[in-house]
């Protein structure tokens, strides 16, 4: 998958992007949606990741984050979403990307997700260059936001065992690695939250809960429309500290099992089950 800059779900293409960047945002995005721009209130969320957040296992534009979009609306909550992807990449590239800086300084953002290659913190990548690179993405997010908050999204194990490494082991490996970054990265800034999206946490939970809901896609790695359903209500629940049960299956391309959605509502409920207004979530 090539790069993409995605605004309010639709796609924004290179030459588009860094039009946006130099000033003409909003002109932009009016030219592409004429009669849409950001909401005066709500919240403004920006991931940054690769196709774990631009995927949804079927056909729909704008990926978990959209997906995210219309969850909260169901809700009555705003929510306007933009994502900085590219396929097969990690937080190192977008560390060294000038469009990076560019993208994180156009809107005052509440929320910067960072998502990473789903195998660097675990035994198949490099526990000590997932370390490095997050602390390097958050250090340009720090300098150009400095109001916003951090929200770490914990990827999932891979589904089929390897040999002497199982799903479960992986997700120990994730887990852990992502825990020690946010206590790195707590350190740095004691104002500035750094949150944890549990989605690998959640996949496991679904697994064992609900074994015949499948959350992969055909390859094994990438969420299957379940999969995205699942991780966009554990964003809601982190973002909203409320449960998501409730909240829509029904999508501009895609449909979720209404028996399916409240299974999946109620593990992402699960992995924050203190609803408080406090951040150390």
């Amino acid at each position: 998958m090539g790069f993409s800059v995605m605004e309010h779900g639709f796609t924004v293409n290179p030459a588009q992007a860094l039009r946006l960047v130099r000033g003409l945002f909003f002109a932009s995005l009016l030219l592409v949606l004429p009669g849409c721009s950001f909401p005066e209130k709500g919240l403004h969320v920006l991931f940054i990741g690769n196709s774990f957040t631009s995927e949804t296992g079927a056909p729909f534009q704008g990926g978990i984050p959209r997906m995210l979009e219309v969850i909260a609306k169901s809700k009555g909550k705003a929510v306007t979403t933009s994502m900085l992807t590219e396929g097969g990449q990690g937080w190192a590239f977008h560390a060294g990307r000038p469009i990076t800086d560019q993208v994180l300084k156009s809107t005052a953002w509440d929320y910067v997700v960072m998502q990473d290659l789903s195998w660097e913190p675990t035994r198949l990548g490099s526990p000590q260059e997932f370390q490095r690179s997050g602390e390097a993405l958050y250090a340009k997010i720090a300098q150009d936001v400095p109001n916003a908050a951090i929200i770490l999204y914990e990827t999932w194990a891979y589904p089929v065992p390897r040999p002497y490494y199982t799903p479960a082991r992986m997700l120990l490996e994730i887990q852990g690695n992502y825990a020690q970054l946010r206590k790195n990265l707590a350190a740095k800034d004691e104002s500035r939250p750094v949150l944890m999206a549990r989605v690998g946490t959640a996949f496991a939970a679904s697994q064992n809960e609900h074994p015949e809901i499948n959350l992969y896609a055909s390859d094994n790695k990438h969420p299957s429309k379940e999969g995205a359903y699942l991780s966009a209500c554990v964003f809601y629940t982190l973002l909203f500290d409320e449960s998501p049960k409730g909240v829509t299956n029904q999508f501009s391309t895609l449909t979720i099992d209404p028996a399916v959605a409240a299974q999946l509502q109620t593990v992402a409920e699960e992995m924050y089950p203190i609803i408080s207004p406090s951040p150390g979530k």
